[in-house]
């Protein structure tokens, strides 16, 4: 009589539950992260150490650390972007066209708000934003434009 041939699906769930049986609470292990830019869709890989505590958003944050520490990367809330892909700011006239459209629509306290962050962005300040981020202003400013379907100047 032959010895029957697991499945490859029965194989790796007796190798999940072997494996996590064999792990304590919070026990490192090696583990493959990577993240890619969301313009050109440049990958990074590499095999990290976690902890079996850690939620996925954490170890996203483990390997988004790696990048731009180590590659040169920017991770923000626009998204994550390699290098060769990273987006400039946007300049005070952006802001200024901003303001004009939401002025020409009758929300003025908006243009108000978007005025006073062009004269910002141009004055010797600059924008107040940590560096490789952008401000609350520009989003607004070009979540806006877009809901006005003007295109936006780069």
């Amino acid at each position: 009589m032959t010895e029957p041939t697991p499945t490859p699906d029965a194989a790796a769930s007796v190798a999940a539950v072997v494996r996590a049986a064999a792990m304590n609470q919070g026990e490192m292990y090696p583990c493959r992260l990577g993240v890619f830019c969301d313009r050109c869709l440049d990958t990074f890989e590499s095999d990290f150490i976690v902890s079996t505590e850690m939620t996925p958003a954490e170890r996203l944050g483990v390997v988004r650390k790696h990048v731009v520490k180590q590659l040169g990367w920017t991770c923000d809330q626009r998204g994550d972007y390699c290098p060769n892909c990273i987006p400039e700011k946007l300049a005070p006239e952006v802001l200024r066209l901003a303001a004009a459209e939401a002025r020409q629509r009758g929300h003025d306290l908006q243009a108000d708000w978007f005025e006073t962050a062009a004269d910002d962005h141009a004055g010797e300040r600059g924008c107040a934003a940590e560096e490789g981020t952008q401000c609350t202003a520009e989003r607004a400013a070009l979540r806006t434009l877009a809901s006005y379907g003007v295109e936006v100047p780069r």
